[in-house]
């Protein structure tokens, strides 16, 4: 259901983009565009007539209230650090078939990008079309499991970029650009012979420079989309009557 509904948003969205007459891009002199109706606008309305109203009254829904405006910032803002909490919450604890037998997971640490929050969430009500904006991909949870090195190279990788969304129970440390330290759970990392990462399929497929998943021991696709992950937790909040908020606090601390 909510793939399909996330079928007809970007459609939706293309069809109200396609019904204005012309589209002039500030700044640019050479290269003016014009978007007009024709065959194409036609064929748009009429797939998206019949669910237009349908489509409208879901994205508006509101799901939860927000007690404060949450957007990204480096090295840690309250949106990164909401999402990868979240995230944590939802799949701190995993059985996994493994053929004849299940095995249980207790992941580690969830670790996301900062750019793959594409909007802030603001103070007050929150509308499903909301965390379609904040999480347009499609993307996929999944468990990935690092040896020491490579989870080694991912801390020295945060320290690098200026940091990404870690869940609070991680806390890394830097002074003038070099690693000092990084703890899970309150361990050292260098107390732990394997870790398990919870993050995206984008990711951990290497994108954003991630190349440390690379070398991963074992990749699990939990087939759940990180967008409806964020929409459930929302909405189980709300359940319990309580509001959306976050902060942020020491798990990411840089010096210099």
């Amino acid at each position: 259901m909510r793939s399909a509904l996330a079928i007809l948003f970007f459609a939706f969205r293309i069809f109200s983009f396609s019904s204005c007459s012309s589209y002039h891009p500030s700044g640019v002199k050479d290269h003016t565009s014009t978007i007009s109706g024709g065959p194409q606008q036609a064929s748009a309305d009429s797939l998206i007539y019949p669910y237009r109203n349908q489509l409208s009254a879901s994205m508006q829904e509101v799901i939860g209230v927000s007690i404060h405006e949450m957007k990204t910032e480096r090295p840690q803002g309250r949106l990164g650090n909401f999402v990868a909490d979240l995230v944590y919450a939802s799949f701190s604890k995993l059985v996994v078939g493994r053929h004849d037998s299940t095995e249980f997971i207790k992941p580690h640490l969830a670790l996301l990008n900062t750019r793959g929050l594409r909007a802030a969430i603001p103070q007050g009500d929150i509308t499903v079309e909301r965390i379609f904006s904040v999480m347009p991909f499609e993307n996929e949870v999944v468990l990935v499991k690092l040896k020491l090195a490579d989870v080694i190279k991912m801390a020295e990788y945060l320290v690098q970029v200026g940091g990404h969304p870690i869940s609070f129970n991680g806390s890394l440390v830097a002074v003038d650009g070099k690693l000092q330290s990084m703890f899970i759970n309150d361990k050292s990392i260098h107390a732990l012979a394997e870790v398990w990462i919870i993050t995206s399929d984008y990711l951990a497929e290497g994108g954003d420079g991630m190349n440390f998943f690379s070398a991963a021991e074992e990749m699990i696709y939990t087939g759940q989309k990180l967008r409806d992950v964020i929409i459930q937790y929302i909405r189980s909040e709300t359940s319990q009557g309580k509001k959306i908020q976050a902060e942020t606090d020491d798990r990411i601390l840089f010096f210099r």
